[in-house]
């Protein structure tokens, strides 16, 4: 529990710091730099300028998948590439904040890329619930950062035709050769799907359940934190059971309680940021029911952390007293 207690102090240290801004704008500077690093990384791993950076176990568990400095699972990729398009997305919209956006947008276009390389079908889906949400409360901003973003993403795809032929190599592996319905797609019930492209989530998960239900005292207060004697090998990918099995319900209650409670910060000025930072929990919340991002064991705890960092990006300039 030592990643908790240092992310949360760090967290709320960053957000003193960043009341700062002049140290804001240094920090997003860096953070746009990063992102573009990032994906130059990755993409030139994925076209051979670069070796695999991770060990051989890791090469033969994940079938060689490139993913840059941030580990071999696909979700750390998706993820990391989602959270910085709505960070950078909500402050590159935000007009009273002053960043360099020539450089957010092309940030934002080459981590959509990454995204897509990654084949994380969760992140598809929190980019999708992402989208969706900003596009009821703000459609106007978010119809012009999608036409410029899909502008640089088709001079990307034109010019480097590699990378289109690699989205599509993806998409055809990681989503439609795993549909079995494809005549009848339209038709196809959510249940159908799931079972499809759910990567076997669904019996994980059924399998949990009921070994939840032969060791019922685990729940109110749960079987100790990141404690698997009562399942071992058998993570259900859904973060609500496994708070369940390591802090009971007494523990899913206090961590459903800190993400809602981002949902009620009040944004009198900065109103964009606070419709994507509601957008992001939200999306969080709804893919945490098929994975364990937000949490703090495995190589996926650096989410957590780069989700608390983008939540302070977009909380903290609610403290500037006039403005950027």
């Amino acid at each position: 529990m030592y990643h908790l207690f240092v992310f949360s102090t760090a967290y709320l240290f960053f957000l003193v710091f960043l009341r700062e801004k002049k140290f804001y704008k240094q920090i997003v500077t860096f953070f746009i730099g990063l992102v573009i690093f990032e994906n130059a990384i990755v993409l030139l791993q994925n076209f051979g300028f670069i070796d695999f950076l991770w060990g051989e176990i890791d090469r033969r568990d994940y079938l060689g998948f490139l993913s840059g400095t941030l580990g071999p699972n696909k979700i750390v990729l998706g993820l990391t590439m989602f959270l910085s398009i709505a960070a950078l997305l909500a402050l590159s919209l935000e007009k009273r904040i002053k960043i360099n956006r020539t450089l957010a947008f092309i940030a934002i276009s080459l981590s959509v890329v990454n995204l897509l390389i990654s084949g994380s079908r969760t992140s598809y889906l929190a980019l999708g619930i992402l989208l969706a949400i900003v596009l009821l409360f703000k459609p106007g901003k978010m119809l012009v950062s999608l036409g410029v973003s899909l502008v640089l993403l088709f001079g990307i795809t034109f010019f480097v035709p590699e990378i289109r032929n690699k989205i599509v190599e993806v998409y055809q592996y990681r989503i439609e050769s795993r549909i079995s319905n494809k005549e009848q797609l339209r038709d196809s019930s959510v249940t159908e799907l799931y079972e499809d492209l759910g990567a076997g989530r669904k019996e994980l998960q059924t399998r949990f359940l009921l070994s939840l239900k032969d060791n019922l005292y685990v729940v109110p207060f749960g079987a100790g934190f990141n404690n698997r004697m009562l399942f071992p090998g058998n993570s259900p990918h859904n973060m609500y059971l496994t708070l369940i099995n390591e802090v009971g319900l007494v523990g899913l209650f206090f961590y459903v309680i800190w993400l809602l409670g981002y949902l009620f910060i009040n944004f009198k000025t900065y109103k964009t940021l606070g419709v994507f930072l509601k957008a992001v929990v939200l999306a969080m919340m709804v893919t945490l029911l098929f994975g364990e991002h937000l949490y703090i064991f495995r190589p996926v705890f650096a989410l957590l952390g780069l989700f608390l960092f983008v939540v302070a990006l977009l909380i903290s300039p609610r403290y500037f007293k006039y403005g950027f």
